[in-house]
């Protein structure tokens, strides 16, 4: 959507959704009583939060509000480890008539070098930095099959 469609509201919404949200149940899980079973944070982001894109403003700067904390906070509560996932463009239900777009299919073709990403790409990038022995924190990995690469 367009800059000039937007409203407070929206920008709420949008805020609300993709970066308070997540601020207060983090908020919630670091108290005491829930501080010794926390291992992991790990956000989804989007590749647009780094990578613009027209009439994507409102949520990338949601997003990169996720990528900006995602530092502080592994400073902050180490040694609990905290990143992010910046995805990019990948098919889903939600994002399906997308690539039945010829000159969206176009672009993508140009810029994602690796092609449409396997439906495993995100759920395996998680299980790797979930897992005990990953040694990273404080990290916005994109995911992106080359896209950033421009």
């Amino acid at each position: 959507m367009p800059i000039r469609n937007f409203n407070k509201n929206l920008y709420d919404e949008i805020f609300n959704i993709n970066f308070f949200s997540a601020l207060e149940i983090i908020r919630v899980l670091v108290n005491k009583n829930n501080l010794k079973f926390l291992k992991n944070i790990l956000f989804i982001s989007a590749f647009y939060s780094k990578f613009g894109s027209k009439y994507n403003s409102i949520y990338a700067s949601s997003k990169g509000a996720i990528d900006s904390v995602v530092k502080s906070l592994a400073l902050e509560l180490a040694p609990i480890r905290v990143n992010s996932i910046l995805p990019g463009a990948i098919r889903t239900r939600m994002s399906d008539h997308l690539f039945d777009n010829k000159i969206y299919l176009e672009e993508f073709k140009k810029r994602y070098l690796l092609g449409e990403a396997n439906k495993l790409s995100i759920p395996e990038t998680v299980m790797f930095l979930l897992s005990p022995n990953c040694w990273i924190t404080g990290q916005n990995m994109c995911v992106d099959g080359g896209a950033s690469c421009h």
